[in-house]
């Protein structure tokens, strides 16, 4: 049986090889005031009409020490037929947001996200671009770590991702609208936020061509350090394993007028365990979001996939984030 064709919410009546899940998917999707940070995060990839363009779409609230609650919304839009590429990140107050108390719902001034795994709605708008999209949740979730929760710089983070949302809708970019088709993630995440440590962590979103899901997670922090990666096999076999440190493999630096990060811009990832070798390269190269709050400035870059993968050679696509302080290579 193909899991991938069967609904999310029908594929998790029954347990999933390879999990021991300490959270959630349904109960857990809505907001948790109780934790410092929520987070929702849905990133996409289509090609029409000759373009190939990749959308990205992320909701926090968090508790920030003297402010209180803030609410923060990032979009982005990179068009790698044309190298256009645009990001931001916005915080609002309370009083500009609206959640859905029943349910999971939230609107911002530039967007929303609503729903159930089986018709989850999202819109936002920047300048130049509007998205608006419907996704159906199909196959099985990942776990991060086959549980869903793990310590992260004195942070107990819990995190599950949704890799196959079957999405439709429209994208207006500079005038020209698009039909949008795709395979779009769904990320959840929340946790109490440690702000006095020092932030800094990559995490990779993996598609390949043999149908298996990575989930890569890296911190080098000194006395944090992590390398690990979740995958979600193309039988629905969920498995993890330690990698090489990213550091290992990061090449090619880019250096941001906007915020002085200096980000690599090429990441070879080593997983021996799967006889595996992934480069990630992002075209364009400019695809950071500057934040309101410097220390969450991050690298959101949209790429495709090359190397191998149980010793042959394997392409795909991928979503890299680089969270934090990325300035002491300079």
């Amino acid at each position: 049986m193909n899991v991938n064709e069967n609904l999310l919410t029908a594929n998790l009546r029954t347990p999933m090889t390879g999990s021991n899940p300490m959270v959630d998917v349904e109960e857990d999707l809505a907001n948790k005031p109780e934790y410092g940070l929520n987070s929702w995060f849905i990133i996409g990839h289509f090609t029409d009409r000759g373009h190939t363009i990749s959308y990205l779409f992320h909701f926090m609230i968090m508790k920030v020490p003297v402010l209180g609650t803030k609410y923060v919304s990032v979009v982005s839009v990179t068009d790698h037929t044309t190298g256009y590429y645009y990001g931001e990140d916005k915080m609002y107050s309370a009083k500009d947001v609206t959640l859905d108390e029943n349910g999971f719902g939230i609107t911002m001034p530039n967007g929303y996200m609503r729903g159930t795994w089986d018709r989850m709605e999202f819109g936002f708008s920047m300048p130049d671009a509007t998205v608006e999209g419907v996704g159906v949740c199909y196959g099985l979730p990942i776990y991060s770590k086959r549980t869903g929760a793990f310590q992260l710089l004195d942070m107990y983070v819990h995190q599950y991702s949704i890799p196959h949302m079957s999405t439709t809708g429209t994208m207006t970019l500079k005038d020209e609208r698009y039909s949008i088709r795709a395979d779009s993630w769904f990320d959840r995440q929340w946790q109490d936020q440690n702000m006095k440590n020092v932030l800094r962590w990559s995490w990779i979103a993996v598609y390949l061509d043999n149908g298996d899901v990575l989930s890569v997670f890296d911190c080098d922090v000194p006395s944090h350090q992590q390398h690990w990666v979740t995958i979600l096999r193309a039988d629905g076999t969920l498995d993890y394993a330690e990698i090489e440190p990213f550091e290992n493999g990061m090449n090619a630096y880019w250096l941001s007028e906007r915020t002085d990060q200096y980000y690599p811009t090429r990441i070879t990832v080593r997983i021996p365990s799967e006889d595996a070798v992934l480069t990630f390269a992002p075209d364009p190269k400019e695809q950071e979001i500057a934040s309101v709050m410097k220390q969450l400035h991050k690298y959101e870059a949209s790429c495709d996939v090359t190397g191998t993968y149980h010793g042959k050679e394997i392409g795909g696509h991928a979503c890299i984030e680089l969270i934090g302080s990325w300035k002491h290579f300079k």
